[in-house]
């Protein structure tokens, strides 16, 4: 257990052979009517069982026997919970010795990470997570922080040493912010008002209880506070008096103002006082990239100057070009489009990215590269798959596939390429098993 802990955040490889020492040991204990036994009068051993029933049944009328096949060894990990739960249980104080190891795990691989994006991954900005953890996604990370810091306050309030626990939550809850997971923070608030409620309804000091309470009330009175600011003030425009827009630049040349195209960027619209052949021509004199490639993120880089100059409230013209400094430039070069998302640390950059997904998702139905934004077009195409599926699901090897079928006939505002399955875990059962796999 103590390995399997540790390598969850540090190797995958060594995840899978802690859980193949756990059921090896589970078996080689015997005692097997005993075990038998507990399985009979645990539901949750009975519901593990049978959900790999209902994957094994799925595989007669999936076409994709192969993927089904690889879909069961990928949820084959919770027979760690099946053959633990039936092994010679570990103590209370074994137990806390290999949940300590997690939150040890937990704050070694926190420190890592954070130093790896500020020193090690670059450019690092707050669209470039990738490579920021050993295993999974900032996604992944999210999650397992957040129950890192549900135990080191458990360890805190039932412990004599408090200091490193408040030290690793405080780190916790910073690294957590790094992720820039909308899942991760989501978890996050939750946790907080449950544990709200949680402390609210039992027996505990009245000191204690004020204090949790006092401390979880101003975090979420800021949290909101910041949150409803930054949302009213990413729809604050510029006020335009369109009779009175300049026809031409400082050299003469003629402005192209769309007065019909309303995007924007940090409040300021994308397609008024833009000059193409001055931002072409002064671009090409300060960058090694052409203003007709693309950016280091594949992007049209026309598109990433434009969105850049609005988003510091300059001119797309020559003017605009030259007041931008070197590490605006190389920022424009590295895929930047606002910024705002240069900035590693930035906590109103980090919001202003997950508005602004949801806002071109809603009013433009747009989303590619846009994570949070693909996860909810995602989760709208398997509702509908659902809908057609619902009693049996389409087959544990035939999601992909069929998720395909779905995009191709839908206007999902994603390209091709990604195009995906739902990757959240309840909703693919119920996608690949139907109504009983769901449940």
């Amino acid at each position: 257990m103590l390995l399997t802990v540790v390598s969850l955040f540090f190797s995958r490889f060594l995840i899978s052979i802690g859980i193949i020492i756990v059921i090896a040991n589970s078996i080689a204990e015997g005692n097997y009517k005993k075990k038998i036994d507990f399985l009979k009068q645990k539901k949750t051993a009975f519901l593990i069982v049978l959900l790999l029933i209902f994957h094994l049944v799925g595989l007669i009328y999936t076409e994709n026997t192969a993927a089904g096949l690889n879909d069961i060894r990928l949820k084959s990990f919770i027979l760690l919970i099946l053959f633990y739960g039936i092994s010679t249980r570990l103590s209370p104080k074994r137990i806390d010795i290999v949940l300590k190891f997690y939150i040890l795990s937990a704050f070694v691989a926190s420190l890592i990470s954070i130093y790896r994006f500020y020193y090690i991954i670059q450019p690092a900005g707050i669209e470039d997570l990738r490579g920021i953890a050993f295993v999974g996604d900032n996604l992944y990370q999210a999650v397992f922080i957040n129950f890192a810091i549900v135990l080191a306050i458990n360890f805190l309030i039932s412990g004599k040493n408090k200091l490193p626990y408040i030290f690793s939550i405080v780190l916790f809850i910073f690294y957590l912010f790094l992720l820039n997971s909308l899942t991760g923070y989501v978890v996050f608030f939750a946790l907080i008002i449950y544990n709200l409620i949680f402390v609210l309804c039992n027996k505990y000091n009245v000191k204690l209880k004020k204090y949790i309470l006092t401390i979880s009330g101003i975090i979420l009175i800021l949290s909101i506070s910041y949150l409803s600011f930054s949302v009213y003030d990413f729809y604050q425009k510029d006020d335009i008096n369109y009779a009175k827009l300049p026809q031409k630049t400082v050299n003469g040349n003629f402005y192209t103002h769309d007065t019909l195209n309303k995007q924007f960027e940090n409040g300021h619209y994308l397609f008024l006082y833009v000059c193409e052949n001055e931002l072409r021509h002064e671009w090409n004199k300060r960058s090694n990239i052409s203003f007709d490639n693309q950016d280091k993120k594949n992007q049209q880089i026309k598109y990433t100057i434009i969105r850049y100059l609005s988003s510091k409230n300059l001119r797309k013209d020559s003017v605009g070009i030259w007041q931008l400094s070197q590490k605006d430039i190389q920022n424009i070069e590295n895929g930047y489009a606002n910024y705002l998302y240069a900035d590693n640390f930035s906590i109103k950059g980090r919001i202003y990215l997950i508005i602004w997904q949801f806002d071109k998702l809603i009013n433009e139905a747009y989303a590619d590269r846009q994570t949070i934004s693909q996860r909810a077009v995602y989760m709208k195409i398997a509702l509908e798959i659902i809908k057609d599926y619902f009693w049996t699901g389409t087959g544990p090897g035939d999601v992909h596939e069929i998720s395909k079928q779905y995009f191709a006939k839908t206007k999902s505002g994603l390209s091709p390429q990604y195009e995906n399955a739902v990757h959240n875990q309840f909703m693919y059962e119920f996608v690949a098993l139907g109504i009983w796999g769901g449940l």
